[in-house]
């Protein structure tokens, strides 16, 4: 399934203004300010189960716009979130080496500062950003949405650094 950018999202109440039901358990959506997302609702209708009865691709495709532009909704009585479906257009989102190196821009972090942040050393980080258009692993990515989204979740594996190289114990206590 081809993944748009999500543009033009409101985190506020976001309202549908069009849908397109795409094969396999997808949905295109277009967002009230313009923005569109597309979801793969794959791992939603096979694996919660709730939606068990969406399995049928019949059924499936008769999704509608419902509750004012707030839910994807079908006949047989369930719904799905504007919400939660952009949730999940944002999360199949691949983050490249630039999107990183952006991320880490908004947050403020330096190389050893998201090392520590994401548990991984700083060759790593260094790499993410080297190779630019390349996507970072995807629990990488899912950490750093979760961290900007929650900044108590970034506060808390953060350590601030000082510029430079430590001084040694020995010269620390001659000086």
């Amino acid at each position: 399934m081809v993944k748009d950018k999500i543009v033009g999202t409101d985190r506020r109440v976001p309202e549908i203004t069009g849908l397109k039901v795409i094969p396999d358990y997808g949905l295109a959506i277009r967002l009230k300010g313009g923005g569109k997302a597309t979801a793969d609702l794959s791992g939603v209708v096979m694996k919660f189960a709730p939606f068990e009865a969406l399995r049928d691709p019949d059924l499936f495709a008769q999704a509608e716009i419902i509750s004012h532009g707030m839910a994807v909704g079908w006949p047989n009585g369930l719904d799905y979130s504007a919400t939660s479906i952009i949730n999940v257009a944002e999360a199949q989102q691949s983050m490249s080496g630039n999107e990183f190196i952006a991320w880490q821009e908004r947050v403020g972090l330096s190389n050893a500062e998201a090392a520590d942040a994401l548990d991984v050393n700083r060759d790593t980080i260094k790499n993410y950003r080297r190779k630019k258009e390349k996507p970072v692993p995807y629990a990488i990515k899912i950490s750093c949405d979760a961290m900007e989204k929650d900044k108590s979740l970034l506060l808390a594996r953060v350590h601030a650094r000082k510029p430079g190289r430590p001084k040694l114990a020995s010269a620390a206590k001659s000086g």
